[in-house]
């Protein structure tokens, strides 16, 4: 995001566990610790992070995107318009 210049950045969680867990600096398990540091290391960088809870079935986008990356091998990919795959016609 940084090399996009972003200077705010607003993050939509459909978890009220990890919104939680980032926002009062607890990671809830063993096994989420790590990612929860690496996302607190983010938000601490020089930008404005907005941390929200949405339900998923009100962030239609955010929830097709996450399926999305769920089969994709690891790494950050930026999209800078939606992929048509999952336009609304």
């Amino acid at each position: 995001m940084r090399r996009l210049n972003f200077h705010v950045v607003e993050l939509h969680v459909d978890s009220k566990v990890v919104v939680h867990a980032i926002m009062r600096h607890g990671s809830g398990s063993l096994h989420g610790k790590a990612l929860v540091e690496r996302i607190r290391r983010l938000i601490d960088m020089d930008w404005e992070v907005v941390v929200h809870h949405s339900y998923r079935e009100a962030n239609q986008c955010a929830d097709v995107l996450a399926n999305h990356g769920c089969n994709m091998q690891a790494g950050c990919v930026y999209f800078d318009h939606c992929p048509n795959a999952y336009r609304h016609p």
